[in-house]
């Protein structure tokens, strides 16, 4: 996506003004409290990397927060602003001036995992649930098959992961670095990257019930490093060899595969999409949520 300094100046002028506007309306109609995405942003804003104390108001990057999500909502209508976007944009932020920092967050959400899951777009969604579902299974077939046992659900936890490129689940040392091989190698790391952290836990995790294992995935340890985390990423990074090359597929193969059965020929048919889903092979606790994502309204 092609952001210029003068679209870029022109949307955060238009930002301004909505801001100014929003925050007016809410001052006057105090009693009725309407919720706009300006206050819904400031209410994130105040839940985004609180002990750094720099995105809450009055911290010195509230402003740019703000004016960078409202710029995108301006940009990109059709999605908006949707929660945890906060958490993407304040670590670009912090490393970049506010124009780069808006150019890369709106190719980011252009890419396609994320335009996916921030457009809310169930069909490619659910290629992305499959395709984790069986590469979580390949690599680490016990868990797995106990996660499976438990009901505990992919979106359960994955959703959240990946919503914020894991900005939002783990230290910010350690989701930077993950970044940085982000942006090298593509979104088939972020999946590489789940099945580090569960492979990191296997061993707790195999012996959690279903409430357990949902608090556990849900708020990760603090104490998680980012030496013991890419330790276990590691053995997702190597290239499969002898036995492994001919029973193995990478995340991308396995998603590259489920898009054809699902999409052959690049059907938009939601009807034939959801046809076709139902007839791929996949774990129980991950058809149920399926099922259900399908069967929502269309974005």
């Amino acid at each position: 996506m092609n952001v210029t300094s003068e679209l870029y100046d022109g949307l955060m002028e238009q930002a301004e003004e909505n801001i100014a506007k929003q925050l007016a309306e809410q001052s006057k109609n105090c009693e009725d409290r309407k919720e706009t995405s300006v206050t819904q942003i400031h209410l994130d804003a105040t839940r985004t990397f609180t002990s750094l104390g720099m995105f809450q108001k009055d911290g010195p990057y509230y402003d740019h927060l703000l004016k960078l999500l409202s710029a995108y909502a301006i940009l990109r209508p059709d999605i908006g602003y949707v929660q945890s976007m906060t958490f993407i944009a304040a670590v670009l932020l912090i490393q970049m001036e506010p124009y780069p920092a808006f150019m890369t967050f709106a190719n980011l959400l252009d890419r396609p995992l994320q335009s996916a899951f921030f457009g809310l777009k169930q069909p490619q969604m659910t290629e992305y649930f499959i395709a984790y579902d069986r590469y979580l299974e390949q690599e680490l077939p016990a868990l797995h098959q106990h996660l499976d046992k438990l009901d505990v659900r992919p979106d359960l936890y994955l959703i959240e992961w990946t919503f914020a490129m894991y900005a939002k689940s783990l230290p910010l040392d350690v989701t930077c670095r993950i970044w940085d091989v982000y942006f090298r190698d593509g979104e088939e790391f972020l999946f590489k990257a789940a099945l580090g952290i569960l492979r990191m836990y296997e061993s707790k995790l195999l012996n959690m019930d279903f409430d357990d294992c949902v608090e556990f995935l849900t708020r990760l340890p603090d104490t998680l490093t980012g030496a013991e985390l890419f330790r276990n990423i590691e053995p997702f990074m190597r290239p499969y060899n002898g036995e492994s090359a001919r029973s193995k597929k990478r995340f991308s193969q396995i998603f590259q595969e489920i898009d054809e059965r699902i999409n052959p020929g690049g059907t938009t048919a939601r009807t034939q999409i959801t046809h076709n889903v139902q007839e791929l092979k996949m774990s129980k606790s991950l058809s149920g949520f399926i099922k259900d994502l399908l069967s929502s309204p269309s974005n």
